[in-house]
Formats: structure tokens, sequence, C-alpha cells
């Protein structure tokens, strides 16, 4: 992605009329945080795009082997498709990533600043033991998770790596309720956006 995508302004379909101006969100966090519930909640509620890494890893390889290549792959066609977004003037949140290594949240960063587009990184905090309990009640309800590797034992693996995000980087404690949760990420994505268009 050396040339930036052309600029499409004039057949811009404005999908996302509710943010005053256009941003990319990333959702960084452990498996188990929450960040599809996020996601889904500012999908709702401010006519954003979502992007999530593990639905495009299934479209790609649909008999997933979850290998490094396979998620490397599908990562940079996440990122393809936020660019893709960005020149049309669309904003996204970014899920089914943790960010757990600083090099894609700053790839995504520079992906928004190319386009001129706010960058808003948000850090839903949770404990293993939390994410590992929500992982395995999802497991014990017969929930069906995109990410078919999707175990208690991944919140260790991604721990084992994960680069803590910049003190810039706002945090939200997600072992709080869902919906205060969504209520808290709305609120920030709203005031990077400069606000809602009525």
């Amino acid at each position: 992605m050396s040339e930036p995508l052309p600029d499409s302004s004039e057949v811009r379909p404005r999908f996302g009329l509710r943010l005053r101006s256009p941003v990319v969100v990333a959702l960084i966090g452990l498996p188990g945080a929450g960040k599809s519930t996020v996601a889904d909640h500012l999908r709702a509620r401010l006519q954003v795009r979502v992007v999530n890494r593990d639905a495009i890893r299934r479209a790609l390889f649909p008999q997933c082997a979850y290998s490094q290549p396979e998620k490397r792959a599908s990562v940079r066609a996440a990122f393809h498709a936020v660019e893709v977004n960005a020149a049309l003037g669309e904003s996204t949140v970014v899920d089914g990533m943790t960010f757990s290594k600083t090099r894609d949240l700053v790839h995504l960063s520079e992906l928004a600043a190319r386009y001129r587009l706010g960058f808003v990184p948000i850090w839903l905090d949770v404990s293993a033991d939390i994410a590992r309990a929500r992982i395995q009640a999802d497991i014990d309800a017969g929930s069906v998770h995109l990410a078919e590797d999707r175990v208690p034992a991944m919140v260790d693996a991604v721990l084992e790596g994960f680069q803590r995000p910049p003190p810039t980087v706002p945090m939200i404690d997600a072992s709080q309720p869902a919906q205060q949760v969504c209520a808290l990420a709305e609120k920030l994505v709203i005031a990077r956006a400069g606000g809602r268009n009525s």
C-alpha cells in the first residue's frame, strides 16, 4: 500500500452520517475483552463501518489452520479494507484484532493520517481471568465465534507477547457491564470526531 487510493469524494455514498468527521477506531484488548460487543454498538449508534479481521480470515481461508501466515494475510486485507473506507471518507471500527503488537497500531494510525481521518485507539482493559471466563462462558452457551481457535488458553498466548499501548491511549475498564463500556467508547469516538451530526 505505497500509493494512497484515489479520493472518490464525487461519488461518496456517505453512509456514516452520524459523525461530524470520519475516524478510524482501533479496539485494543485481549480475546474476551468485549471488542466485538463495542464494535456492534458503534455500528448501530454511529453508522460506522466495521472491518472484522476474523471475518476476513474466514472468507480468505475457509479451512483455516490459524497459522501465522494466514493471520498476517488477513491483517493486511483488513488494513486494505480500512484504507478503502478512508478513501471514501467513511468511518471504520477495526474488530477481531487484539493490537497486541505496537506496529499494527502505528500502521493504522499512519493510514488514518494519510487520509486526514481522526484516529481513535481505545484500550478495553480486562484481567486475564475475566477474559478466560467470558470465553469459556461463550463456549458453554454454544456461541460460535468467527475465530474457531478462540479458547481460554488464547488469552495467555496473547498476553505472552502483548505490548502495552502508549499512555496516551484512552483505557476503559472492560470488566464493567457491557452497556457502560459501550457508552464510554461511544463518547470517546464522538469527542474525537468533533461531535455528531443532527
